[in-house]
C-alpha cells in the first residue's frame, strides 16, 4: 500500500556527488530512447507529483540530451472540459518509436476535477477505471509507461512557495498550487487513493522523495534507465563506453 508519508524521510545526495552522474545518465537515457525508436516502441513518461515539487526541473534533466526531433511534451489544461475525460490524450499520443514526457497527465486531471468538487466520488472512481482501461490498451499497444510520483511535505512545499516569492518569481505559483497547500491534507488523501487504485503490474507508480531536489533527479534518472534496460534487454553502460571508444580511436 502508498503511503506518501513514509516517503518524508532523509534521502539526501549532495550537489557535486549529482552532478558526478548527471552526464553520464542522460546519455544512457539517450541512448535506451534511440534504442526505442529503432524497435518502433512509444515511451510515455508521466511526472506527477505536488506543485513545487520539482516536475519541471526533472523534465528539463531528462531532454537535454535528448534529440528534439524524437519527443514531445505534453501539458494538461486542466480547466477545459469540452470533451470526454480522456480526448486530450487520445488525440496527444506519440507515433511509434517517439517519446512523450506529461506533465498533467490523465492523473492530474482527475485529481484537480475531484479536489475542486467537480466530480463526486463515483465520478472519481469511474475516471479511475478509465485511466486503468486506457493504460492497459496502451500497454497492448506497444507503449511503454514509466509513472513517477515527486512526493515533498507540506512544510517543503511552503518554504518552496515562500522562496519562489521572495526571489521575484511569485508568477510561477498559480492559485491552484497555493490552494494545493492549504487544503494539503485532502490531496493527500486523493493522491493514495488515486496512486493505489492504478498501481497496476503493466504500469506501476515509481514514488520519488523529492524533498532534496538533486536525491529526486537523480532517482528518477536511475529509475528511468534501469527500466528500459531491463524492458529493452541493453546495457546502456556498456554502449556508452563503446560509443567512448569509438570516439577515442577517431
Amino acid at each position: 500500500m502508498i503511503e506518501l508519508k513514509s516517503v518524508e524521510g532523509k534521502f539526501e545526495l549532495e550537489r557535486a556527488a549529482y552532478n558526478a552522474v548527471e552526464k553520464e545518465l542522460q546519455e544512457r537515457l539517450y541512448i535506451l530512447l534511440n534504442e526505442c525508436a529503432q524497435k518502433e516502441l512509444s515511451c510515455l513518461i508521466l511526472l506527477e507529483g505536488w506543485a513545487a515539487s520539482g516536475k519541471g526541473d526533472a523534465l528539463k534533466t531528462m531532454t537535454a540530451r535528448l534529440d528534439p526531433r524524437k519527443f514531445i511534451v505534453y501539458t494538461d489544461e486542466a480547466g477545459k472540459n469540452e470533451f470526454p475525460f480522456l480526448h486530450p490524450y487520445w488525440i496527444s499520443l506519440p507515433y511509434h518509436g517517439k517519446t512523450q514526457f506529461l506533465i498533467g497527465s490523465w492523473y492530474h486531471r482527475a485529481v484537480d476535477r475531484r479536489a475542486k468538487e467537480k466530480d463526486s466520488s463515483e465520478e472519481f472512481d469511474e475516471n479511475i477505471q478509465s485511466i486503468l482501461n486506457f493504460e492497459r490498451l496502451l500497454s497492448d499497444e506497444s507503449y511503454i509507461i514509466l509513472k513517477f510520483f515527486m512526493h515533498i511535505s507540506k512544510d517543503v512545499q511552503k518554504d518552496r512557495m515562500k522562496k519562489a516569492r521572495k526571489d521575484g518569481l511569485s508568477w510561477v505559483i498559480a492559485k491552484a498550487d497555493a490552494k494545493q497547500n492549504d487544503e494539503y491534507r485532502n490531496y493527500r488523501r486523493i493522491f493514495e487513493h488515486i496512486l493505489n487504485r492504478t498501481d497496476a503490474s503493466a504500469s506501476p507508480w515509481n514514488i520519488i522523495p523529492a524533498q532534496n531536489k538533486y536525491y529526486g533527479k537523480f532517482k528518477i534518472m536511475e529509475t528511468t534507465v534501469k527500466f528500459l534496460e531491463a524492458r529493452l534487454g541493453v546495457d546502456s553502460q556498456k554502449s556508452l563506453e563503446e560509443l567512448k571508444r569509438v570516439e577515442e580511436m577517431a
